[in-house]
């Protein structure tokens, strides 16, 4: 049972996209942002290194390039999430957001069912609250077929912080939320916070699940 809840707040660390001045989840278009990943499990620990980029925006969507690299600067996956805008928010479904990840761990994983869309203001403030989404996701995999229930929940602003980091100091809208799956009745909870910069988009991330015995910290490293 570790071993699925695990799976799945891996899953959930990489389930993570304009206004100069302003606190924004996407980075400035031009840019492409670099970042260091740094995951513990039951005392182990691995490394990983992220890319992300505006790949294409227009006045009703934008689409993140992102890849990922157990080397810095190292050829690695690709892959492309795309929000389409609504009004003043960033908007996607649970399941576009996850297919990817889901895609990438291999096996047989089937979306039974999901309701809800993840929104994200243009413009994030310290006053900031979004709606949550549900998912129902069937694994199969190593001969078991198990059915999951993905709840992310609580998702709003928690202050102002100063971040800093390789890449400098950043002043920083602080943004947390809940992720909790449920197996077999039992349920795990990720806790996921954010921290997104003035003019820069994602700074930091952390997460952490069962009980601290599995966790992540992203960190910017570079933008070029």
């Amino acid at each position: 049972m570790k071993k699925i809840f695990m799976l799945f707040a891996a899953i959930l660390f990489s389930c993570a996209a304009l206004c100069a001045q302003d606190y924004q989840m996407m980075p400035e278009q031009g840019k492409t942002m670099s970042y260091k990943v740094v995951s513990k499990a039951m005392g182990n620990e691995a490394i990983m290194y992220l890319t992300q980029k505006v790949q294409q925006a227009d006045a009703s969507s934008v689409t993140l390039a992102m890849t990922a690299s157990s080397t810095e600067g190292g050829q690695g996956q690709t892959s492309s999430i795309k929000y389409n805008i609504e009004g003043d928010n960033y908007v996607i479904s649970l399941q576009d957001a996850l297919a990817e990840n889901l895609a990438q761990l291999g096996g047989n994983f089937e979306i039974i069912e999901s309701s809800g869309m993840l929104g994200y203001p243009i413009v994030l403030t310290p006053e900031t609250e979004m709606e949550g989404a549900k998912m129902k996701i069937k694994v199969s995999m190593q001969g078991m077929e198990l059915v999951m229930d993905l709840a992310i929940q609580d998702r709003k602003a928690a202050g102002e912080e100063s971040i800093t980091t390789p890449a400098g100091t950043f002043e920083c809208l602080k943004f947390t939320e809940n992720q909790t799956v449920t197996v077999m009745g039992q349920q795990q909870v990720t806790n996921i916070t954010y921290w997104y910069g003035k003019g820069v988009g994602l700074v930091k991330q952390s997460t952490e699940a069962m009980g601290g015995m599995v966790s992540a910290e992203l960190l910017l490293q570079k933008i070029e």
